[in-house]
């Protein structure tokens, strides 16, 4: 994985790629600009007013998965899910009560809890080989996380 683009990566390169061939060149080629991408979900709307409603932390962990692949005319395109774990922070455990936020780690049976803010984005890969993202909605539900299956272009599952 050397997360630098293929000397040959243009638009029209992208366009000519099979599925299969996409799996290889967003593992190889993008994986961690994706990741970093993905990281700064936290901080924009509307991933970061739940996190502010709930009095969360950002853990700075999160899995993501790209679904598929589609193309603009000045981008390629990739529906994808982020998971982004969160911990509350000191004195404010159960506050996902009064949101209907229901934590992933309860704190009645770990001793700790812990909430997974689920985001549907799409990422954008241009000509240049530059990724961007918009962030299309977010909840504190984990309920609404796609499967962990064998579906999709590209995974960081931790």
């Amino acid at each position: 994985m050397n997360d630098k683009p293929n000397p040959s990566w243009n638009l029209d390169y992208a366009r000519s790629l099979t599925l299969d061939q996409w799996t290889d060149e967003l593992n190889n080629h993008f994986l961690q600009k994706i990741d970093r991408e993905v990281r700064t979900f936290p901080f924009r709307e509307p991933v970061r007013s739940i996190i502010e409603t709930l009095s969360l932390e950002n853990d700075e962990y999160a899995n993501w998965y790209v679904h598929s692949v589609s193309f603009s005319a000045d981008s390629c395109d990739f529906p994808t899910t982020a998971l982004t774990f969160c911990s509350p922070q000191p004195f404010t455990e159960g506050r996902g009560q009064f949101f209907d936020a229901v934590p992933v780690l309860d704190l009645d049976f770990w001793g700790e809890e812990m909430y997974v803010i689920v985001s549907q984005a799409v990422l954008h890969i241009n000509d240049a080989a530059v990724i961007t993202s918009e962030i299309l909605d977010a909840w504190a539900d984990v309920d609404c996380a796609p499967d962990d299956d064998d579906s999709c272009l590209s995974a960081i599952v931790g």
